[in-house]
């Protein structure tokens, strides 16, 4: 055990933690060493002389290519989070050499991609031009990889369920209730009332299965003896589901504040029936144990003081 401190903290180098995420990407020795510009032999080398080294087996070689072990994949957790880390400290300094004070990467989930992160962006700009903000969309599943692995500081968005034993910390903004939609053209949307029984044949926009929201979603048709959908579309992506109901005629549930943002445009049609068990909050979420940059603390300020006084 003193050994393999020992040399995690004096002989483990950035190349080997490279090493050990190309593998664990790849999972091939072929491939790997392409990527790292060295030979297949290299590679081999490499991973046998650290694995001796620690004294622990980190991948096996399967039929399935390269398969890390237990000891590997724990490894591979925090190589990732060092290297992200590194990749961020390496930004900060290039945008302080630019003129730039700080930078920010953020997850936008759906809910947030309208309406809070532009108006959080809005008055940040407004307090610290300089401050450089990156913004990657996607669903729960594709971001919060990315947060543990520190290359997002941060996600704005509709929050999970309690769960003390989560790693990721949150913070509660507003709650907003889920809406019907569909484009400004559609003949429903311009009826002052509408039947979930007259939805039934209708075309849907749906969140993947992974999505938060499908549960409910699907109770939700229950709730009204209307059978799932045949005729569907699964999109997390707020631009490409605006976009199919707006040449469409389909109907999606979506966010409020998304729904009447894009009718206050003339693009989409909020329909008549109420909602009332699709409530859920939206707030943001970052690592418990993981110290936040001072623009993602600017950020996460800027977003708290615009729903308080909201």
């Amino acid at each position: 055990m003193a050994s393999l401190d020992w040399y995690i903290r004096s002989q483990l180098k950035l190349r080997h933690l490279q090493l050990l995420v190309a593998l664990d990407d790849l999972r091939n020795v072929g491939k790997v060493a392409t990527y790292l510009h060295v030979s297949q032999p290299a590679v081999s080398k490499a991973l046998s002389e650290l694995e001796n080294n620690i004294g622990l087996k980190l991948f096996n070689r399967t039929v399935h290519g390269m398969q890390p072990t237990i000891y590997g994949g724990s490894l591979v957790v925090y190589a990732k989070r060092i290297l992200a880390e590194l990749g961020k400290a390496r930004d900060e300094l290039r945008a302080l050499i630019s003129g730039v004070e700080g930078k920010v990467t953020v997850g936008a989930l759906p809910a947030a991609a309208v309406a809070v992160l532009p108006k959080a962006i809005a008055a940040l700009k407004t307090q610290s031009p300089v401050t450089a903000i990156s913004i990657i969309e996607g669903s729960m599943d594709t971001l919060k990889p990315r947060l543990r692995e520190g290359e997002i500081e941060v996600i704005v968005g509709l929050l999970p369920e309690d769960d003390p034993l989560s790693d990721v910390e949150t913070l509660f903004l507003y709650q907003d209730n889920m809406v019907l939609a569909t484009g400004s053209h559609h003949p429903l949307g311009q009826k002052k009332h509408v039947t979930w029984d007259e939805l039934r044949h209708s075309p849907w926009i749906l969140p993947p299965h992974a999505s938060l929201m499908r549960q409910p979603i699907e109770e939700e048709f229950r709730r009204h003896r209307l059978a799932l959908p045949s005729d569907y579309i699964e999109s997390v992506s707020t631009m490409i589901n605006v976009g199919i109901l707006q040449h469409g005629n389909a109907v999606a549930f979506l966010p409020s504040v998304v729904a009447h943002y894009y009718a206050r445009l003339g693009v989409l049609a909020v329909l008549p029936p109420s909602i009332p068990k699709l409530v859920h909050p939206v707030g943001i979420m970052h690592m418990k144990n993981q110290a936040l940059s001072p623009s993602a603390m600017l950020l996460i300020a800027t977003l708290k003081n615009i729903y308080e006084k909201g």
